[in-house]
């Protein structure tokens, strides 16, 4: 028996099925099936054969000289979870619509975060077609259009501050932060912004807060009074949001557990820094003038931060320790 082996993975714009397996499936409603846990028709793969081969070979070859095709129903859920974790996004929502075993397995892997991290480009948008929790994600090299229901808040109400490890980090409109999934639909919440050093939440009469005043982190308390050089500045929530957030950098995926979420925010671009599960932001002061960062990465092999400043300096930050430690590795020279 020659064995032919069919793609598992297809990309979503391609014909799923060749047409003999078409015409297979067509002849499976004239024919008794079987399940995988049932004594296999004459000429087929003996029970012992592994269920990962049985997931690639082609269904032509799998009764042997017999016409029956396979119910690819019976694949066991582990296994199946397992495989459809390796795929890329338009495989996987392609894969939903096989059955309902393999929709339910794709609502695993949603759920469960298990999605691969090796993905191509999504440009992620709420669309006006689509209710205000629902994300619509749109592959750059594709074009094809895939929607996603997130929690709450509403997500076109976020305000998008930016995108690291597949999840992006989002404000809502009382400027709170939040990491959120927009293929899992997980979602964790930041500290809170008034935890930041330098904004105080300002509330009303009645209680209800109306927005945040921004001071200098690193600005002498003496001149921070009115018509000073550091007065502070005050924001609504909404537009709050917008002014303080500048960046945000992940070390690692917020399901690890161990991911360190690094900001950089107004006034004066400074920088501060959470842990996963922290309830305050932590102030990033280890020397002198830490402050006017533009960009800023991780590197994954020294498990370093660098941060480029705007006076042509770049700096290395070790939050491993117990202690920040920030040195600088270059300086322009004028």
């Amino acid at each position: 028996m020659t064995s032919v082996f069919a793609p598992l993975i297809y990309n979503a714009g391609e014909v799923p099925f060749s047409q003999e397996t078409r015409e297979l499936k067509t002849k499976r409603k004239q024919r008794p099936r079987y399940r995988s846990d049932a004594p296999a028709p004459p000429g087929s793969p003996s029970a012992s054969a592994s269920a990962a081969a049985v997931l690639c070979i082609h269904p032509a070859v799998m009764g042997g000289d017999s016409d029956v095709a396979p119910d690819w129903s019976d694949v066991p859920s582990d296994l199946l979870v397992s495989v459809l974790s390796l795929l890329q996004l338009p495989d996987l929502f392609a894969s939903a619509a096989v059955c309902r075993a393999w929709r339910a397995a794709c609502a695993a892997v949603r759920r469960l975060g298990l999605v691969s991290p090796v993905q191509a480009p999504y440009l992620v948008y709420s669309s006006g077609d689509r209710d205000s929790n629902t994300a619509t994600l749109r592959n750059i090299s594709t074009g094809k259009v895939y929607h996603a229901a997130l929690p709450d808040p509403p997500f076109r109400s976020r305000y998008v501050v930016g995108s690291s490890r597949g999840w992006l980090v989002t404000a809502d409109e009382q400027c709170n932060l939040h990491l959120l999934n927009p293929v899992t639909g997980a979602q964790v919440a930041l500290p809170p912004p008034e935890t930041i050093k330098g904004v105080t939440p300002s509330f009303t009469g009645d209680g209800v807060l109306s927005g945040y005043c921004f001071v200098d982190p690193a600005a002498d308390p003496a001149r921070m009074v009115d018509g000073g050089a550091h007065r502070p500045d005050f924001r609504r929530s909404k537009k709050a949001r917008q002014y303080l957030y500048e960046k945000a950098i992940l070390s690692s995926d917020p399901s690890s557990g161990d991911c360190i979420v690094l900001l950089v925010h107004q006034p004066w671009e400074h920088l501060s820094f959470a842990r996963v599960g922290d309830t305050t932001w932590t102030w990033l002061g280890a020397m002198e003038n830490c402050r006017f960062y533009h960009d800023i990465f991780y590197n994954d092999d020294d498990g370093l931060f660098y941060a480029i400043r705007g006076f042509g300096e770049i700096h290395t930050i070790d939050l491993n320790g117990p202690s920040p430690v920030v040195k600088t590795i270059f300086r322009l020279q004028s």
